[in-house]
């Protein structure tokens, strides 16, 4: 499987889907639309199974860790930071595990309330072990609307930074970030910005979300309706990237409702002539 394809959730071209759209940095007339996670409880742990169809298999595992902290809080095992203090707001922890032994690990810490703003992205990491290539590690934060960070390539360190404007989140954050849209509907449309660093690549990537359709899921067994949305990047590679689809009605666990838990990822990828899917699959969750 070729590792370029991850680039899905956690690198994205979109890798993941969550760094972007909704969260107005400074556009008040955006707020409105956005709603906290983790309101009425701290913790949301999600698994998903990894499907190739080049290979017609399962190749692995991703599982996504939601949780809520306080002001003054220390988070250790941040990346190669040794702690990071936050003030009140949310981490959003992926993990990827494929069987060939490629793992992709990451992480966005984004305070719920920053300048008159809400659900800003401060902190961010991400590290990628890929068999055949050089080991890769992001870590960033954010001052304002700035990116800056330190990628490391094989060992070797560069510092840099990358400025956005207008509506932007975290490459590591976004997917689950666009579930606390409050309007969400098959209407909905929208642009947003995300910092991308890569091995080979450094840009503020424009990115935009829409929802034609809902279309029926099956969740252990069930069918569920789910709010079908496309994500395309228009700089530099355009079309769809990837689509997500969203649970429009609360998942109950042991009496608690998750608002529009994301239950699958497509990412086509094409190899030679031929074009493929990677597909993640909600498999279970568990709230704290």
């Amino acid at each position: 499987m070729k590792k370029k394809l991850i680039l899905l959730l956690i690198t994205i071209i979109i890798v993941s889907v969550l760094a972007v759209t909704l969260s107005s940095c400074n556009r008040a007339s955006t707020q409105g639309l956005l709603a906290n996670l983790l309101s009425d409880h701290s913790e949301e742990d999600f698994t998903y199974s990894v499907y190739n169809s080049e290979v017609g298999a399962e190749v692995g595992t991703y599982s996504v860790k939601i949780k809520a902290f306080k002001q003054g809080s220390e988070i250790t095992d941040f990346g190669s930071a040794s702690s990071i203090k936050v003030n009140d707001g949310i981490l959003v922890r992926g993990t990827l595990d494929l069987s060939d032994g490629t793992k992709f690990e990451t992480g966005c810490y984004f305070d719920l309330i920053s300048g008159g703003s809400y659900m800003i992205p401060k902190y961010t990491f991400r590290e990628e072990t890929v068999p055949g290539k050089d080991p890769f590690a992001l870590q960033g934060i954010y001052d304002g609307a700035t990116l800056n960070y330190t990628k490391t390539v094989n060992g070797v360190s560069e510092n840099g930074s990358l400025s956005c404007s207008g509506v932007y989140y975290d490459n590591n954050e976004f997917h689950q970030l666009l579930r606390t849209i409050t309007t969400f509907s098959t209407s909905l449309s929208f642009g947003f910005s995300v910092p991308l660093v890569t091995a080979d690549e450094q840009a503020v990537v424009s990115l935009s979300a829409s929802c034609m359709s809902i279309e029926k899921i099956t969740y252990k067994g069930s069918e569920t309706d789910a709010y079908k949305v496309n994500i395309s990047r228009s700089t530099k590679v355009a079309g769809v990237s990837q689509t997500l689809y969203y649970s429009v009605n609360e998942l109950a666990y042991n009496g608690w409702g998750i608002k529009n838990p994301l239950l699958k990822i497509e990412e086509p990828f094409k190899k030679g002539d031929n074009q493929y899917l990677m597909t993640y699959t909600l498999t279970d969750f568990v709230i704290a």
